[in-house]
């Protein structure tokens, strides 16, 4: 029941939780570096976060650490935080739009090319003045934001069951008035003019034919 309970909450406020997810990404480094240098007998350990605002850097040396912030040379990459805030908004903006789910993929599209725009755009002037040998792991960590938010959108669909093309299953339908058999097509009785009630959902109010046991348009269980 809980599961079920958050589950809707999700489905009711699916453009926020999206754009929740995005601007909370920009707290979290989109890149992590680790790695060696060794020099001669010398191993030192470096740390490198980059978040989409600075980079911050952690490096060993002789008796203890070094810490300091950078900002990024490359204007382009800066790009990535603009994308970001802009998925963001569009996925908020998803919740006052009556097609919502419009909005909040076009806020993941925003968001996928922030990653891609930080990640691609680089710019580096390297001078190694003596014998270096380096090693390093990569970890892509802000793809994972755009993943979580597509993820979220393929597990609750702007629609779980097809509006279009419904084949309509032949079923029968008699007049409340004169008990005359007619077609479900009628909406007016032939026989006494008396007009015909058709099944309708409960849920939405649409009319559904009669042999459905679900509602096509809301996936409710229809009575009778």
């Amino acid at each position: 029941m809980l599961l079920f309970y958050y589950r809707k909450k999700i489905e009711e406020k699916l453009g926020i939780f999206a754009g929740l997810i995005l601007f909370l990404s920009l707290l979290v480094p989109w890149t992590v570096t680790w790695g060696t240098n060794v020099v001669g007998v010398f191993y030192s350990q470096f740390y490198i976060f980059e978040f989409p605002f600075m980079t911050y850097y952690v490096v060993t040396v002789p008796g203890g650490l070094e810490t300091w912030w950078d900002t990024y040379e490359f204007a382009p990459r800066y790009l990535g935080i603009l994308f970001m805030v802009i998925g963001g908004l569009l996925a908020f903006l998803g919740e006052l739009n009556s097609k919502p789910n419009s909005f909040v993929r076009w806020g993941g599209v925003f968001g996928t090319l922030a990653i891609i725009f930080f990640t691609s755009c680089r710019s580096a002037s390297i001078t190694i003045s003596y014998p270096i040998t380096q090693s390093y792991t990569v970890v892509p960590l802000g793809l994972f934001m755009p993943a979580f938010y597509w993820i979220l959108i393929l597990l609750y669909p702007e629609e779980s069951i097809p509006k279009v093309g419904l084949p309509q299953a032949p079923s029968t339908l008699y007049c409340g008035h004169c008990g005359r058999q007619v077609s479900p097509e009628f909406n007016v009785c032939p026989y006494c003019g008396q007009n015909l009630i058709k099944p309708v959902c409960s849920n939405c109010g649409r009319t559904v034919p009669l042999s459905f046991k679900f509602c096509p348009y809301c996936g409710a269980p229809l009575a009778g």
